[in-house]
């Protein structure tokens, strides 16, 4: 089965980062959308269905947190991982985190963040 993830990140070189990751998870049936804004991860996301979402919160237009109520909003089944340099704290997520919403600090253990993909993209809950 297909897997579509949108990776929302304004930072060119953690893009990239994060699609080569996901080359190497063995599921070749992947498809990677890229947004460098926020107000660009929500015309692709009214677009297209994803399985999972990768958010950076320092975004230059939308701020990280009323993107992410923003997206759950019209997708509650969406795995959302937010991938941020702030602490939890300093980026307001009390609340925002759930079943589908995990946080992965950067810079993030490679391996880590691999496998939480894989877990991600497995039909099984985070």
């Amino acid at each position: 089965m297909s897997k579509t993830i949108l990776i929302v990140d304004d930072e060119k070189i953690n893009r990239v980062l994060i699609k080569k990751i996901i080359s190497r998870i063995n599921d070749k049936k992947i498809t990677i959308i890229e947004a460098e804004t926020g107000s660009e991860a929500v015309s692709l996301l009214e677009k297209h269905k994803f399985d999972v979402v990768l958010l950076d919160l320092l975004l230059p237009d939308v701020n990280g947190t009323t993107l992410i109520k923003k997206i759950l909003q019209n997708n509650k089944e969406i795995k959302l991982f937010i991938v941020s340099a702030l602490s939890k704290k300093e980026a307001g997520l009390n609340g925002l985190l759930s079943k589908n919403v995990k946080y992965i600090s950067k810079p993030f253990d490679i391996n880590f963040f691999k496998e939480s993909l894989q877990e991600a993209l497995s039909n099984e809950p985070f």
